[in-house]
This record gives C-alpha cells, sequence and structure tokens, in this order.
C-alpha cells in the first residue's frame, strides 16, 4: 500500500505568501495529479481532514486553480463518504465540498447525526466551521430528554389505579 499525503489549501489575501488560511490535508492508498486539468485523482483508503473535520471515502477528485496546487477550489468524494467532526456525523454515497464557502454536501441516502439526533433526508449540508447541519426532506429522531423526565415524573406521582 502507498501512501500519498498532500497539503493542499485556498490561499487567503492576508496571509503571507506560502502559507495558506485553509489548508486541506490528503492521503489515500493511490494518487494522480493531472496538470493541465488542474485534478488530483485519489483512490483507496482516502483520508481528508479540513480544521476539525475528517471525511473519508473510496475515490476523491480535487479541483485545484493553479499547476502548483496550492489554491484548491474543491474537491468530490464518491462512494462511502463519511464525516466527522466532534458530535457531528454524516454520511452518504457521494460529496461535494467547497473550501471557499466552506460546507460538504452530501446526497446519495445521506444521513446526519448531532448528539444522539438523527436525520435522514435527500441531501445534507455539513457546516465545517459551525455546528450546524441541514437536512433537505427530513425525516429523524429527535431526543428530547426533558419531555422524557417529565412524563416519567407523572407516572410516579400518579395515584395507582
Amino acid at each position: 500500500m502507498i501512501a500519498l499525503f498532500l497539503v493542499l489549501s485556498v490561499a487567503d489575501a492576508g496571509t503571507p505568501p506560502g502559507e495558506f488560511k485553509n489548508p486541506v490535508d490528503i492521503q489515500c492508498d493511490h494518487g494522480r495529479m493531472e496538470g493541465p486539468k488542474q485534478q488530483l485523482f485519489c483512490v483507496g483508503h482516502v483520508r481528508v481532514k479540513r480544521n476539525t473535520t475528517d471525511i473519508t471515502c473510496d475515490r476523491l477528485i480535487a479541483y485545484y486553480a493553479n499547476r502548483n496546487v496550492n489554491e484548491v477550489k474543491r474537491f468530490e468524494c464518491l462512494g462511502n463518504v463519511e464525516a466527522v467532526d466532534g458530535d457531528r456525523w454524516a454520511k452518504g454515497d457521494y460529496a461535494d465540498f467547497n473550501n471557499e464557502k466552506e460546507i460538504l454536501v452530501l446526497t446519495g441516502s445521506p444521513q446526519a447525526r448531532q448528539g444522539n439526533n438523527v436525520m435522514h433526508g435527500t441531501r445534507v449540508i455539513f457546516y465545517v466551521t459551525t455546528d450546524l447541519i441541514e437536512v433537505d426532506n427530513v425525516t429523524g429522531t429527535l431526543e428530547s430528554k426533558g419531555q422524557e423526565e417529565k412524563r416519567k415524573e407523572k407516572k410516579r406521582k400518579a395515584p395507582p389505579p
């Protein structure tokens, strides 16, 4: 198994040359850079680290702005996509990450979890720099410990039948 480790990032006007504001660390078993197309292809055990978010998938295509690969605009993850950041988790068959807007959009039977709350839908939007997850056409289970505790308390206080 060959591991490819790259640090790809989006340049920031206020950042000194050679340093980047939004680095994206990518590891995979096999990678191929196509300079004329300004694309990086990764296959096998793909791992992406962006701030505190970890993303894994089977295959990745990264699109960068120049041949020096120092300005990644976006990347696509295909197959078994999973994103984790603290107590937030999302998965789907396909994901498109916009590095400038810092959002990951998952489709293909996507689901999301934050704490004990689980949601399924047609599209999950996972915001990398905030605690926000949005789900389109949502079905799910939201935990409300406060309500459950109130019900138990009422049952304890209720007179026997």
